[in-house]
């Protein structure tokens, strides 16, 4: 086949975008005679990304006169206006408007899909027909929205902020309708997930580390998202420089049925988080980076540009489907291009030998789960599915045997006549253990979630056993038992000590730790005795040691009696990276530190609360006090108002004894009058009554009545 050589002028490419395009552009490995000769300019955002592998040569875009030459050079000229500097596209574009060049030169200028952003959605017509073929895109049944198809695309519009963008494509547009040899197209897409993730990367990180185990989306989440991986928008490009479509205005996002922001956020949180996700307001959100992106609300149909095209010309997806149909393989490349890889640790000690100390220790610095067996027991016991209530049925049906078996063994007691023995079993002292194969289904089901699958694991004490190792990390296949690689641990740690060493380390463990706990001597001697049984099982039975070695994995034994703790985790730590450092720990001092600023942050929170508990109590005693005082100065003015009001008493006594011997009498007699006649002036017929009966009554006496 003949391979026509294009020059390919790509800007920023060393950019998210730019890395996948000069990546699906480059076809030296299909021709190696005159395969495509692509230049770039690098992007000072991207300085620490390294060039892409193809790309031929680096130019300096901040002179101009390279610039024009390179544009008028190249016969396909790319532009992303999430990486570009947006003066640098607005100069292509005019260069390329009024320059002198003859032959054919593409244009591809990939928008953001801000443009869109306040764009009001389309109601569903009654009449429309559905979209087939390349453009299958179904409706929303939740709000009976269409998608905008890309013939709409003048319908768009943008919120202010976003208007720059917006103008640039149309210039774009403009320009290719002006000369005859210049194609230039506009290929807006969604929002890019992929490649160890761009504006999801908060999202993946937090659901990844599940130190918030949810994850939370914007309002209630129903607005329309589009998207697409950043591997298929350069697919697209790639066909458009190849076919040349008469479309000029490109829709490229991907088919997914599931385009809410909800949707994407449980895709990313069940994919490699908790599965828990929970609504935010608004007003809580609105300072997120990518805020405007993650309230966007507008629903696409893919690209149908290449339609027409051979099923062999079609577009070859990656995530056809979107991101949740394709979230294995998402999760793949974030782990590949973060770095990130698997650590699964066991660690094995006898009692009293810090191995749950140093397993705590370890998982904190590696960002590890710490998968105990009692923790498993009690989470694969609360499981709301069949498989928690085969446990709890299996459970029930162990202790109701153990009880028969108590019962018969008290009554066997009793015929006996044993003293000191209690009259019937006590359910609540009756402990099941889940049995060896439905524990060790367990220990799959734990170590199958999300965080041990995409993190690892240490695994704490367990397997014990041969046959516990064997069903843990086997699987049936064409009716063998095969090793499964995914689950097996890499790392073997076996912490070793002398029997005394651990018993009275054993003893000098603190009261509360030794209180109802199995470190007194009975239950040392009865622990020690069953760890060496694990170590040397019975003959005829292989120990969970031989299983590792026949597996190829190193045992590494530690002992503990002699090293410091500090000198113990310096060492598991340099076992653990004995191939390469794991990119998703942590050092020690970093763990020492954020052990510190916690303790500091503990003794810090127990001062404020004695300081404010403090406070409140002298803010009370004030309030006693004052309250005491306002009730002392009432009883004092009480006291005050009351001899007030017996001096006043006295003092009026001698007037209030003249007014009654010498006006009352007189007057009320007046009045009685007054009262008799009915006059047609009141005032006058008492006053002259006064008048004419005074005298009298100023001689100590009531005098007759005389009619006046």
């Amino acid at each position: 086949m003949d391979y026509k050589q294009l020059r390919i002028y790509i800007d920023s490419a060393n950019s998210y975008t730019g890395c996948c395009l000069v990546e699906a552009l480059r076809n030296d490995h299909v021709n190696d005679i005159n395969p495509h000769l692509i230049i770039g300019s690098v992007a000072s955002a991207y300085t620490t990304a390294d060039t892409p592998r193809g790309l031929k040569r680096v130019i300096d875009n901040n002179k101009p006169n390279v610039l024009t030459r390179v544009l008028l050079d190249s016969d396909v000229i790319i532009y992303d206006l999430t990486s570009s500097r947006l003066d640098e596209v607005d100069y292509a574009i005019r260069t390329l408007k009024i320059a002198d060049f003859s032959e054919t030169k593409i244009f591809v200028l990939i928008s953001s899909i801000t443009v869109w952003s306040g764009t009001p959605p389309k109601e569903r017509k009654e009449d429309a027909g559905p979209l087939t073929g390349e453009s299958e895109h179904e409706d929303d049944p939740k709000d009976g929205n269409s998608p905008y198809r890309e013939e709409e695309y003048l319908k768009r519009r943008s919120l202010p902020r976003y208007e720059v963008l917006k103008n640039l494509e149309s210039q774009c547009l403009a320009a290719g309708q002006l000369r005859r040899n210049l194609r230039t197209y506009v290929i807006c897409p969604g929002i890019l997930y992929g490649n160890g993730e761009r504006l999801f990367y908060s999202l993946f990180k937090q659901a990844w580390l599940q130190q918030d185990p949810v994850l939370h989306y914007f309002g209630d989440g129903t607005n329309h998202i589009p998207t697409i991986h950043v591997k298929d928008l350069a697919e697209i490009v790639k066909k458009t420089v190849e076919h040349r479509p008469e479309t000029r205005y490109i829709i490229a996002v991907d088919h997914s049925k599931k385009t809410t922001q909800k949707d994407i956020v449980q895709a990313i949180s069940s994919g490699i988080g908790s599965g828990e996700v929970s609504g935010k307001p608004f007003l809580e959100a609105i300072l997120d980076e990518n805020y405007d992106f993650l309230t966007l609300n507008v629903n696409l149909c893919p690209t149908r540009a290449f339609s027409n095209l051979p099923e062999t010309s079609q577009i070859e997806w990656n995530c056809r489907n979107g991101l949740e149909a394709n979230f294995e393989k998402i999760s793949a490349e974030f782990n590949l291009y973060r770095g990130l890889r698997l650590n699964k640790i066991a660690i094995f000690g006898p009692p009293a030998s810090g191995k749950t100390h140093f397993g705590r220790l370890l998982s904190r610095m590696f960002n590890l789960p710490h998968i105990l067996a009692k923790h498993v027991s009690e989470e694969a016991t609360s499981l709301p599915n069949a498989f928690g209530e085969e446990v709890r049925n299996t459970l029930a049906a162990v202790k109701e045997k153990m009880l028969e078996e108590a019962q018969a063994a008290l009554e066997a007691l009793k015929k006996k006549k044993v003293k000191g023995i209690e009259n019937e079993v006590d359910p609540n002292k009756i402990i099941p253990r889940i049995p060896d194969d439905l524990f060790a289904r367990s220990f799959l089901w734990r170590l199958q979630k999300t965080d041990c699958v995409n993190r690892g694991y240490l695994l704490d004490g367990f397997p014990k056993t041969y046959h516990q190792a064997v069903a843990l990390f086997t699987e049936e296949h064409d009716g063998n038992r095969v090793v499964n690689t995914k689950m097996l641990p890499e790392t073997i740690i076996l912490l070793k000590a002398n029997d005394e060493f651990l018993k009275k380390r054993a003893q000098g463990l603190p009261e509360e730790v030794l209180t109802g706990s199995h470190y007194n001597e009975e239950g040392m001697n009865r622990r020690l005795a069953a760890f060496k049984k694990i170590l040397v099982p019975d003959p005829g039975t292989e120990s969970i040691f031989a299983f590792f070695k026949e597996h190829g994995i190193t045992v590494y034994e530690v002992d503990v009696e002699t090293a410091t703790d500090d000198a113990i985790i310096t060492h598991l730590k340099e076992i653990i990276e004995r191939n390469g450092k794991f990119e998703n720990s942590l050092d020690y001092d970093e763990v020492e530190e954020e052990r510190k600023r916690r303790e500091q942050q503990r003794e810090q929170a127990e001062k404020e609360r004695q300081r404010k508990e403090m406070e409140a109590k002298a803010l009370e005693a004030e309030k006693e006090k004052r309250r005491q005082q306002d009730e002392d100065q009432k009883l004092k003015m009480k006291m005050l108002e009351d001899q007030e009001r017996e001096i006043l008493d006295t003092k009026s006594q001698p007037l209030r004894q003249y007014l009654a011997d010498r006006v009352v009498p007189i007057l009320t007699q007046g009045l009685l009058e007054v009262c008799k006649t009915v006059p047609e002036d009141p005032l006058d017929y008492l006053a002259d009554f006064l008048l004419k009966n005074a005298p009298k009554a100023l001689q100590g006496r009531l005098p007759e009545v005389r009619p006046i």
